[in-house]
């Protein structure tokens, strides 16, 4: 008698999908896609301000206006042309060529490499600002999406609990500056889009010359168009 074999295969358990983030708001969300990059974003770390440089002891910023007085102007078009420029002039004998009041060349590669250093801290700079300004934007997308869920359950709990409101203070202030600054930033855009729109100018009409009629009318004493002439009364003796 034949023995009935025994089947050694396991049926594999379902696989449980990864739970997605929790929002701001406390409820949950989709995962993010892979091009998310305000996802993927607010997942990084906020770094240490203590960790930045700071700029060198002395420094004191210039008045814009001092420096546009002051200053000659290089478009940022024209840096790789500058750089050239000042090589050039460090491999030359600026005296001999242009005389006596022409510039030390030594200074040419001092200048350049000061150059060379601005830029490539500009650029860093500029990266950290633009990092800066997106972490800074989506923590106060965050914040304000957790207030305003709280914000909508206390408008609801006021109705059964009005002594919440003395509790919730700094809440309700920030729902009613904001509301404010937004009528008034509607009403601002409303005001300024009114002075824009110019008005239809009206047409000028032709000077008429003294004493002239306007076009239909009639003379003084002229019957109308069908009248009758007048007939003089009978004379009595």
């Amino acid at each position: 008698m034949t023995s009935r074999k025994k089947n050694t295969k396991t049926t594999p358990s379902p696989v449980t999908p990864a739970s997605a983030e929790p929002t701001p708001g406390g409820g949950y969300a989709p995962e993010a896609d892979f091009d998310d990059t305000i996802a993927k974003n607010r997942a990084l770390p906020i770094l240490d301000p203590a960790s930045l440089p700071r700029p060198p002891a002395g420094f004191r910023p210039t008045d814009p206006e001092t420096r546009n007085r002051r200053l000659r102007k290089v478009s940022s078009d024209l840096r790789a042309e500058v750089l050239d420029a000042l090589r050039e002039a460090a491999g030359l004998d600026l005296a001999g060529d242009l005389g006596k009041y022409a510039p030390d060349p030594h200074r040419a590669p001092a200048l350049a490499e000061r150059i060379e250093r601005v830029g490539r801290l500009s650029a860093a700079v500029q990266a950290l600002a633009l990092y800066t300004r997106e972490m800074e934007q989506i923590a106060l997308s965050d914040a304000l999406v957790f207030l305003e869920a709280e914000n909508k359950q206390l408008v609801n709990a006021l109705d059964h609990a009005p002594e919440l409101a003395e509790r919730y203070t700094a809440l309700r202030t920030l729902f009613e500056t904001r509301a404010a600054s937004i009528v008034e930033g509607r009403a601002r855009a409303a005001k300024g889009a009114a002075a824009g729109a110019k008005p239809t100018a009206a047409q000028p009409t032709a000077a008429q010359p003294s004493g002239a009629q306007p076009p239909g009318a009639r003379p003084p004493g002229a019957r109308p168009p069908g009248a009758q002439p007048l007939q003089e009364p009978p004379q009595t003796a």
